[in-house]
């Protein structure tokens, strides 16, 4: 009897210093990319300012398949 491989878990962390360098977007991206790889994904926005939390907000509101943040 085989056993089914799991695929490992990971951390990849999208950080920087300096303001408006994309990193809200960068993280966005690779959290959906992974998502529709049909991995599981935890996008945690630590930004102050919430955008991840904003764009979540609207992909709900025009129906887009995104991961839960």
């Amino acid at each position: 009897m085989s056993k089914k491989r799991r695929k490992p878990y990971f951390t990849i962390a999208v950080v920087g210093l300096k303001g408006g360098i994309g990193k809200s977007l960068i993280a966005t991206l690779l959290a959906c990319g992974f998502h529709r790889a049909k991995r599981k994904v935890l996008l945690v926005d630590a930004d102050v300012q919430g955008t991840v939390r904003t764009w979540r907000a609207q992909a709900i509101a025009n129906v887009f398949d995104t991961p839960l943040v």
